[in-house]
């Protein structure tokens, strides 16, 4: 569901030693067993906000994906 999609996108944001581009996020997220039209539809970009929005990811200039910053 939504949630395991968010938590997914959380765990290797956070887990990543550098920011993650959105298409590389994709192909994570597909690798680890997330459909195709979850990874890559409007499902992505609402929990990418979501959590952008909860602090607890980041999204840098460069439309990265990275770990939350404090606060």
């Amino acid at each position: 569901g939504d949630s395991n999609l968010m938590g997914l996108i959380e765990k290797i944001a956070n887990e990543s030693p550098q920011p993650v581009s959105k298409a590389m996020m994709k192909i994570k997220l597909k690798n680890a067993g997330i459909a195709h039209d979850r990874a890559h539809g409007s499902y992505f970009y609402v929990a990418v906000d979501r959590l952008k929005k909860k602090g607890r990811i980041s999204v840098l200039e460069d439309g990265a994906l990275w770990k939350a910053l404090p606060q």
